[in-house]
């Protein structure tokens, strides 16, 4: 009897054992579970990111377009720019224009040769070219630089003196000659050194701006 009460208290025991069993393995199991929901989630959080890093390349190729689009017309504007200022060199060189707020030319005189004071376009120059228009009245202004005696007058292409567009001779410290502008007149010369290469040519031109 004794050994029958201590065979079944071991199944007892045995039988309680047994069914507790699967409870410690539930705890496992739902630990797996909560291990692959994390993972789960763990997946979604680098989706999310690679989703929002083709947003930003996205934005970056955006951003790209838009500066070459601002390159291309601030090249295009260069261009237009470069074109207007080719343009206006174009124009300027098509014919000569007498400057119109200059009426007086002045100079030194040597035996030698006028030198060129004023306006600015001609200062330092050996005998300029003078461009005047025709019909306006200028006046040519020297000052002795050497001492020696001078004159001014003004010659056609035949080097005869312009209506009578002449000063007489003198050694004073500087002498004027007011004239104008004729289509005929062709140089301003000093008579005594004339050969020596004290002389310069004019160009006379229309209103229009043609010789």
């Amino acid at each position: 009897m004794v050994l029958l009460g201590a065979t079944t208290g071991s199944s007892l025991v045995a039988g309680c054992l047994a069914e507790e069993e699967p409870e410690s393995d539930d705890g496992p199991a739902n630990e797996r579970d909560d291990t692959t929901t994390e993972a789960n989630d763990s997946d979604e959080s680098p989706t999310g990111e690679n989703e929002t890093d083709g947003d930003e390349s996205n934005s970056d190729g955006e951003t790209t377009e838009d500066d070459g689009r601002s390159d291309s017309e601030s090249d295009a504007d260069r261009d237009t720019e470069d074109g207007d200022s080719d343009g206006a060199e174009e124009t300027d060189g098509s014919g000569e224009t007498a400057p119109t707020d200059v009426d007086e030319f002045v100079f030194e005189a040597r035996t030698s040769h006028f030198t060129g004071l004023e306006p600015s376009a001609i200062a330092d120059e050996r005998n300029p070219t003078l461009v005047l228009t025709e019909g306006e009245r200028y006046t040519i202004t020297w000052h002795n630089a050497d001492g020696h005696v001078h004159n001014v007058e003004i010659r056609d292409e035949n080097e005869d003196v312009v209506r009578d567009y002449r000063t007489e001779p003198t050694d004073a410290e500087s002498q004027s000659l007011t004239f104008e502008a004729t289509a005929d007149a062709a140089a301003y010369v000093c008579d005594l050194h004339d050969s020596w290469g004290q002389r310069g040519s004019i160009d006379v031109v229309s209103d229009g701006g043609g010789a």
